[in-house]
């Protein structure tokens, strides 16, 4: 959590220097041939993001309806992203403030009726192996680093300068979730944790199998946070290229996300090796690199605050 605290401040004081634009049309302000670079490397890792999301969220609803091809979850979760992009960023924004309610009240069916049934010694254990702890916090940081995708929403907040307490409030929230979820789990499951796929669907299935529940809390947090990417997909393309809108690009983008997220991995076992191995390395270097070359332009004087129009 202070990792991204500080993450946090990092990029909001890089937007605040442009409130009016995105990180990088900022790029491009500095240095267009750069800015180019930086942009389409943002892209495909948005990209990126939204398509390995989509893969998770329609392997696990394959899982469940077997019967049922992944394309079809895969088009209708991306399609309704879509198509509130479409609507227009607001749309999705209300959405996801509906959702805040009955989201918290299925996290806490979920977790809460499994606090009473822990085993405290175990509950230690990611103390006693505390190098893998560690490790597993570096990782968990490539996860907090996808917080990049604010430079590309904040544009669109009509006071940016009032955003930070409620995303440092976030953050807060899903440092204590992420914490109390891993000591239920290990509380829960011992050693065998590790082993277990869906984590936290396992705790659902020891509450009286309310499995139909967790399917709900799945599906709408994962919608919201593929049409996010697929968004900062199709914005930052939209700013590569210097177009007037992004619309004419949602829908094209939506195809190919659904294409990447159903030929990028053959069976699970690709993709949690992949998110294991590969995406921390790849997210880190993005979510750092970008950030700190704009930080070192601030230190050195070199920002654009001034010298574009206001928002």
């Amino acid at each position: 959590m202070p990792w991204a605290l500080g993450y946090t401040w990092l990029i909001l004081k890089i937007s605040h220097q442009a409130p009016n634009l995105t990180i990088i049309e900022q790029a491009k302000a500095y240095a267009p041939v750069l800015g180019i670079i930086l942009g389409l490397i943002l892209v495909i890792f948005f990209i990126l993001v939204a398509a390995y999301y989509l893969y998770d969220l329609a392997d696990f609803l394959q899982t469940l309806l077997p019967k049922t091809p992944t394309i079809v979850f895969s088009l209708v979760v991306i399609a309704l992203g879509a198509f509130a992009i479409k609507l227009g960023l607001e749309t999705l924004a209300r959405l996801a403030v509906i959702l805040i309610i009955p989201v918290f009240i299925l996290i806490a069916v979920g977790i809460v009726p499994n606090l009473f049934t822990l085993d405290f010694p175990t509950i230690l254990m990611p103390l006693d192996n505390w190098k893998h702890t560690v490790k597993g916090a570096i990782f968990q940081s490539a996860v907090f680093g996808e917080l990049l995708v604010l430079t590309m929403l904040l544009p669109a907040v009509n006071k940016p300068g009032s955003i930070g307490k409620s995303i440092f409030i976030t953050i807060f929230f899903g440092w204590f979730l992420i914490v109390t979820l891993v000591f239920t789990l290990y509380g829960n499951f011992s050693i065998y944790t590790t082993q277990i796929i869906y984590k936290l669907f396992e705790l659902y299935r020891e509450v009286g199998r309310i499995e139909s529940l967790f399917i709900i809390l799945w599906v709408s947090t994962f919608l919201i946070k593929v049409s996010i990417f697929l968004y900062a997909a199709v914005k930052g393309l939209s700013d590569v290229f210097g177009l007037k809108s992004h619309g004419p690009l949602v829908w094209p983008m939506t195809v190919f996300i659904a294409f990447l997220s159903l030929v990028s991995f053959r069976n699970y076992i690709d993709y949690f090796r992949f998110f294991i191995d590969f995406y921390p390395l790849v997210s880190l270097s993005v979510e750092l690199v970008i950030p700190l070359l704009f930080g070192a332009a601030l230190l050195l004087g070199t920002g654009l605050k001034g010298t574009l129009p206001k928002a």
